[in-house]
């Protein structure tokens, strides 16, 4: 059975259009009366706001039949193609414009694998043969692109979970979504976000798979004295080129992937980075000769 949709209007905005309704009849009732005209206008011109917004602020409610996966990244899409080839239709809300919006806007220029791509790639579609071991930033995407395509995933873009539950009596999930392309609506109520001009709605399906990622969110710790640093602060998924540094002394926290490939990336734009971490890691620097392993001992 293929998925099917269907939209429901609410009663709310039913009231506000019947309210309209009445308005316009007490208005066609009061048409001779010059005193109550303008009043009357004013008062529909309100009533009609009234109409909007509440027929705004109603969800439009989409059944899908079969499973609603949260996140257009590598996992909800390799997800979503695992379960349709079991016969099982999907279809993926992202709050973002595009698919692996993670890889496409908040990596830096230099980005590559850390692990070969047979490691990596997903379910049912090799890398392409010519792809380096390593692939980079811009070979990943284009990957993603073609497994999208490739698989025929459905997607609803701009469209940002803000609930979720499971219905018993109905037996199935309820999520709740609001489009994301106007900041003003972010945080609002759905009568506001509406009145911002979000749309609500709500998606209805017996399964739900929420592969939003854990580092969809930057996390920034709060450290005493930065407000009096004169110096530009960054998270790294904001880092994009040393090229943007050089001639600068910067300071890197933290010694993962990303910590270590952006130190490496600075001085390769002639910037003297140095690098602090919380505690012991051990770093090893490969020669032609030997192998040097030893512990980098600076404390944050």
């Amino acid at each position: 059975m293929p998925p099917y949709e269907s939209h429901s209007t609410y009663a709310a905005a039913e009231a506000a259009a019947e309210a309209l309704y009445s308005e316009q009849e007490y208005m066609g009732k009061a048409a001779n009366d010059d005193s109550n005209r303008r009043l009357c206008c004013r008062s529909a011109v309100t009533v009609a706001a009234a109409a909007a917004v509440a027929a705004a602020a109603a969800p439009v409610v989409t059944f899908w039949n079969g499973a609603i996966v949260v996140g257009a990244g590598p996992s909800g899409m390799a997800t979503a193609a695992c379960l349709q080839l079991k016969g099982v239709p999907c279809l993926i809300l992202e709050k973002s414009d595009g698919i692996a919006s993670l890889w496409k806007h908040n990596t830096y220029d230099r980005l590559h694998l850390h692990i070969p791509k047979e490691f990596c790639e997903l379910p049912h579609l090799p890398f392409p043969a010519d792809f380096p071991t390593y692939p980079n930033r811009r070979q990943f995407i284009q990957y993603l692109d073609n497994y999208a395509a490739h698989f025929k995933l459905d997607f609803r873009f701009n469209q940002q979970v803000t609930s979720a539950a499971f219905d018993l009596a109905a037996a199935c999930w309820k999520i709740t979504t609001r489009s994301c392309n106007t900041s003003s609506a972010a945080g609002a109520g759905l009568a506001a976000a509406a009145a911002a001009g979000a749309v609500v709605s709500e998606f209805r399906a017996r399964w739900l798979v929420v592969a939003s990622g854990e580092n969809a969110e930057a996390v920034c710790p709060v450290i005493p004295g930065a407000g009096d640093f004169k110096g530009r602060v960054l998270h790294s998924s904001r880092y994009k080129s040393g090229a943007d540094y050089q001639g600068l002394r910067v300071l890197v926290v933290g010694a993962g992937n990303s910590g270590m490939e952006i130190a490496l990336d600075l001085t390769n734009f002639n910037v003297r980075p140095s690098l602090v971490v919380r505690g012991p890691v051990c770093i090893m620097v490969f020669s032609s000769n030997s192998l040097l392993c030893f512990l980098c001992q600076t404390l944050l």
